[in-house]
């Protein structure tokens, strides 16, 4: 490499790091990593935890989790100073839990970004280091009380759809009665169906058991349902939820872009389609049609075949659209889409207008112009003096 052009590298480096910034790599340490609090509701805990991190590092600290509410941090600004250590303090008050098991709330600690004069973050190239502390807290089971597992598969329209929960004891008593219901819930949170589970008589100790129900779904709409698991037992209850897609074999067309036109054009077209099918589509594609508002074809295209499309995706079909020797006004574009022997299709309207110019401007910062020319004006003073040594 020629010295002036290797000079010049090393001067724009230096601009670059000097007006954006590089920063060194984050490092955090917190000990201890994780607190553990005996279920005893009401009762007050103060903790801390020693950070070590960079030198005059500034972190803040809050709390976040299923617990937060309970979590109260007694020094939300740390400022690690010249030796890069400091001590977080938080306070934690066990609350009433109704689900037997563990729970947590958690301290996080993040460094905050570097700031550059008047308190606003400085535009830079850095990482930087975040760390949760959980702090635990875990319900027995009373003697009775029950582990429950469910899970719903995607169904496809008109099919029936299949609930287990899985019921386990995990207490220390049998149980009497366990049954319950479904639930299902639609996108907006409405109920559209109400259906019983099937009934277990009794429940040893670490005895399991399958709740089964059903739902016919003829005549739903396609979509993604909520569908919650009610499990009775004895005079207690538990819930579990799990989204499933109503599926169909089917795709829509949702917009066609651009609708407007210049004349003498060759316009790249694009169609947005939709799959609401819960396995992959093959062999998709798709005939833009240009038509007068009488219905008369001016212009056809016919999109490259895509080969597949993903379950409950979106995805576009593209084809340049040869509208040069049509004239100025309305339209409709007709769009079609062919899949696995089944078609979509929708209409848009569109337009042809006069064309015209556009001007386009290209704007820069002056301080960067300024500096640019500057960096121009020293390499030149390097060239011109290095031509004159070898002269």
């Amino acid at each position: 490499m020629k010295r002036p052009l290797f000079v010049l590298v090393i001067l724009f480096s230096m601009f670059v790091f000097s007006a954006y910034g590089v920063e060194a790599m984050p490092k955090l340490a917190v000990t201890p990593g994780s607190f553990g609090v005996a279920y005893i509701p009401g009762e007050v805990s103060e903790f801390q935890v020693f950070i070590e991190g960079n030198p005059y590092d500034q972190l803040t600290v809050e709390a976040q989790g299923e617990l937060a509410d309970y979590l109260e941090i007694l020094t939300p600004e740390i400022d690690l100073g010249v030796a890069g250590r400091a001590q977080a303090l938080f306070r934690f008050t066990v609350p009433v839990i109704d689900m037997p098991g563990t729970h947590s709330a958690i301290v996080a600690i993040r460094e905050k970004p570097p700031l550059r004069g008047f308190g606003e973050p400085a535009p830079t190239i850095t990482a930087t280091a975040a760390i949760g502390v959980p702090v635990r807290v875990y319900m027995p089971c009373p003697d009775r009380c029950i582990a429950l597992t469910f899970n719903v598969e995607d169904v496809a329209l008109g099919e029936l759809a299949l609930f287990t929960a899985q019921v386990s004891n995990a207490g220390s008593n049998p149980i009497g009665t366990i049954g319950g219901h479904i639930e299902v819930l639609d996108d907006s949170g409405s109920v559209v169906a109400n259906l019983p589970f099937t009934s277990s008589q009794s429940l040893a100790p670490s005895g399991n058991v399958a709740l089964h129900s059903e739902w016919d779904t003829t005549g739903a709409a396609i979509g993604v349902y909520t569908a919650k698991a009610v499990v009775l037992y004895d005079e207690f209850s538990k819930e579990a939820k799990d989204d499933f897609r109503l599926g169909e074999l089917l795709i829509r067309i949702l917009s066609v872009s651009p609708r407007t036109f210049t004349q003498d054009e060759v316009a790249s077209i694009s169609a947005l389609i939709e799959s609401v099918w819960n396995k992959p589509i093959t062999d998709i594609y798709g005939v833009f049609r240009f038509k007068t508002l009488e219905g008369e074809e001016v212009a056809q295209v016919t999109t490259p075949t895509m080969a597949s499309m993903a379950p409950w995706s979106k995805s576009s079909l593209n084809a340049l659209l040869d509208i040069r020797s049509q004239p100025i006004g309305n339209y409709t574009l007709s769009t079609e889409v062919f899949y696995e022997g089944r078609n979509a299709s929708a209409d848009f309207p569109a337009y042809i207008v006069e064309k015209q110019l556009v001007e386009t401007q290209f704007k820069l910062d002056p301080s960067v112009i300024i500096i640019f020319a500057l960096l121009m004006l020293i390499v030149i003073l390097i060239y011109l003096r290095e031509r004159k040594k070898h002269a």
